[in-house]
């Protein structure tokens, strides 16, 4: 899991919002672009995510 992990859930998942640790991190830097353009909310959550510097919450589809 990781930036990686979470920009690929954005490309083919229905996410409901992405967390990032800095919204200034130039390695956020496309999955950022990918939120906007997917009009997915993005928040800034700071240390709350533990070791990851980002993660996607994916959408239930219930």
């Amino acid at each position: 899991p990781g930036i990686a992990e979470a920009t690929r859930a954005v490309m083919r998942r229905v996410p409901e919002q992405v967390l990032v640790r800095r919204r200034d991190d130039q390695d956020v830097q496309l999955l950022m672009h990918l939120s906007r353009q997917a009009n997915i909310e993005v928040r800034e959550v700071g240390d709350e995510l533990g070791p990851y510097r980002a993660l996607t919450v994916i959408r239930s589809m219930r």
